[in-house]
């Protein structure tokens, strides 16, 4: 036997079988590389630029069908898909049906996390109220409905509770029986321990009532206990227990604890909006120029952002994946601005419209804009500006990426762009909030009676 030739056999075998691991290795990195950047080989095995769609819905379980085809797996589910306009339909057996069109961008994500289906043949249960309810507010849970009247004997209901059993709340102390006033808004605090009361018991003065729901004797009225008007207030903090006001247009912080109100902040203020420990602001500076600025809870700086033309204008902080943007809406033009950078805006959209009003919605993702029946939905995943109407100038949340409005005693709903219009339910009363809680049942007022929809099967 030739042991040399049998070595470098054995060598020449070694050194092939390494050079194809390092060239599988290679290959597959390079395969995972252009995945990642979008590339995938589509059915004819040519090479073609994709991105990845996520779908989720409620309830989950449901079928998702891209253009003509129809996914294997149901919701929630994710795919990789060629780039380009797809129309996404999501069913379900016994509910109704959702979709949409959207574009798929190359090497990005897109998600549709919101889709919402209902049950179309639905149980219904009626609780007779014993008393008549002249305005009702929902928690930011969505969990507890507070319903108010012209006495102080007010009520709340937890919406989670099987049993929708009322509990008395007795204001006695904040307002007399027999009080003559107008209730003209209620905030939660975010623990939904606490309460904001705004009433107008004479002509344009708003007086601010605190309920405590864990101890109603601590209630407090502000006006009364601080001496002092305030056009706006809004809870600072999740516990309620530290608050914004605005007096004379000037911007200062409430503490609950000691009963203290700080030093002017910021003067003439037209406009304010919290997010997390920060303040955005718009307002007027020394030479009659408009700013959007900035101020830190427990914090004196005062950082002005961007100058405006226009104090009408209104300025949101928000939230996007993991970037952090400033949203302005000045005139009819919507412009977003990158943290940090408010030189240019990376997108500035104009609208047929001039809004008066605006919310940050969903996640951050996306900023709704109205004037009376016009609405306008400047949506981030998309990266478009949709504008549509609504039959009725009043509309509500009916979660956190669905409005919805009460047209002739109909429940209509609309996603937040606007699409998938649907009438859900019959016989509801316009003058009362409508919402989801726990993702299984629809409340509303109808007849003085609070009413829940199973929006699943039992």
């Amino acid at each position: 036997m030739d042991l040399e030739k049998e070595r470098r056999q054995q060598t020449l075998k070694v050194l092939f079988a390494e050079t194809l691991m390092v060239l599988t290795a290679i290959t597959l990195v390079v395969v995972l590389v252009l995945i990642v950047s979008g590339y995938w080989i589509d059915e004819n095995f040519e090479v073609a630029r994709s991105g990845m769609l996520q779908v989720s819905s409620s309830p989950t379980g449901a079928t998702v069908k891209i253009d003509e085809d129809v996914l294997s797996q149901r919701t929630n589910t994710s795919r990789v898909i060629p780039t380009g306009a797809h129309v996404v339909t999501i069913q379900k057996d016994g509910y109704d049906s959702w979709s949409k069109e959207i574009s798929i961008k190359e090497g990005l994500l897109y998600q549709l996390r919101y889709p919402r289906l209902f049950l179309e043949e639905r149980e219904v249960e009626k609780t007779p109220l014993d008393f008549v309810v002249t305005k009702a507010s929902i928690s930011p849970k969505r969990d507890q409905m507070l319903l108010m009247n012209a006495t102080s004997k007010w009520a709340l209901i937890n919406l989670d509770d099987t049993q929708s059993e009322l509990k008395s709340l007795d204001l006695t102390k904040l307002l007399p029986s027999g009080y003559a006033g107008e209730i003209l808004s209620a905030e939660w605090s975010r623990d939904e321990k606490r309460i904001l009361i705004g009433m107008r018991f004479e002509p344009d003065k708003t007086s601010w009532l605190l309920v405590d729901l864990t101890d109603i004797l601590r209630s407090v009225d502000l006006s009364s206990e601080f001496g002092v008007g305030f056009s706006q207030v809004v809870f600072a903090n999740d516990s309620g227990d530290s608050l914004l006001a605005l007096r004379n247009q000037s911007l200062q912080q409430i503490n609950l604890n000691n009963k203290s109100i700080s030093a002017i902040l910021v003067e003439k203020v037209s406009q304010y909006y919290q997010y997390g420990d920060n303040v955005i602001f718009v307002a007027e500076d020394e030479a009659g120029q408009g700013y959007v600025g900035r101020i830190r809870l427990n914090k004196s700086d005062v950082e002005t952002m961007l100058k405006l033309d226009n104090l009408n204008a209104k300025a949101f902080f928000g939230k996007f994946y993991d970037n952090e943007y400033l949203m302005v809406v000045s005139g009819n033009k919507a412009s977003v601005y990158l943290k940090d950078d408010y030189e240019k805006a990376v997108y500035t959209y104009e609208l047929s419209f001039e809004p008066s009003v605006a919310k940050l919605g969903g996640f951050g993702e996306y900023l709704l804009m109205n004037n009376d029946i016009k609405m306008a939905t400047l949506d981030m995943e998309s990266e478009t500006l949709r504008e549509w109407e609504i039959e009725s100038p009043s509309f509500g949340w009916l979660d956190d990426n669905m409005i919805y409005i009460v047209n002739n005693n109909e429940l209509i709903v609309y996603d937040f762009d606007g699409l998938n219009r649907r009438t859900i339910a019959q016989n509801v009363s316009g003058s009362f909030p409508v919402t989801i809680t726990s993702d299984k049942w629809l409340y509303y007022i109808s007849d003085n009676n609070l009413v829940r929809e199973w929006l699943v099967r039992k």
